[in-house]
């Protein structure tokens, strides 16, 4: 760790993606944990680098930057989630990493119309910049247009109308306290 608290040792999200896709090349369905596991014993993530912290010590850089990896090709369809925080390799996962075994970065996940529609979602939503994947060890292999998924689901959000409206409870007339529903539409 460097005295501004850059991380030096553990490469960036992108470095991930490849044992990310190779941890799931059997087509079990699997959580995070597992697919972390077996990314750190293909690397040689030793548990020092496991246990180092993002600024702020919210997360640890390496579960993070496993994290982006594969919402990444969640979002490129190279996985899966066919359940709530379950991935599991496509057949285009499965072709990319026949083709792109040494590497799978953004570059490679641009080929598919998916990737640069979430990209270009990204891209319009407000303070991007802050948003965008953490690379610590070095912010200038980041792309201009890379989004996080925290930006992603800002976007979706702001792109869905939220609309409070007051419902009565059972027995009570109009003027009393009123519970608050919440509503949501698409445009």
């Amino acid at each position: 760790m460097t005295p501004e608290g850059r991380s030096t040792s553990i490469p960036n999200y992108q470095t991930f993606m490849a044992p990310a896709l190779r941890a799931l090349h059997d087509g079990q369905p699997r959580p995070i944990g597992p697919i972390r596991d077996l990314v750190a014993a293909e690397l040689g993530i030793t548990d020092a680098q496991r246990a180092e912290q993002i600024p702020g010590g919210r997360a640890g850089v390496f579960d993070s930057r496993v994290g982006w990896a594969v919402t990444y090709m969640v979002q490129a369809w190279l996985i899966q989630r066919p359940r709530r925080a379950i991935n599991q390799i496509t057949q285009r996962g499965l072709d990319v990493l026949r083709d792109h075994s040494d590497r799978v970065d953004v570059h490679v996940l641009e080929q598919f119309e998916e990737f640069r529609d979430f990209r270009a979602r990204s891209a319009r939503t407000p303070n991007a910049s802050e948003e965008r994947p953490c690379n610590i060890s070095d912010s200038r292999q980041r792309s201009a247009g890379e989004q996080s998924p925290r930006g992603t689901i800002s976007a979706a959000v702001e792109g869905t109308p939220l609309q409070l409206r007051p419902i009565s409870s059972p027995g009570s007339d109009s003027k009393s306290r009123c519970s608050w529903r919440t509503s949501f539409s698409r445009c």
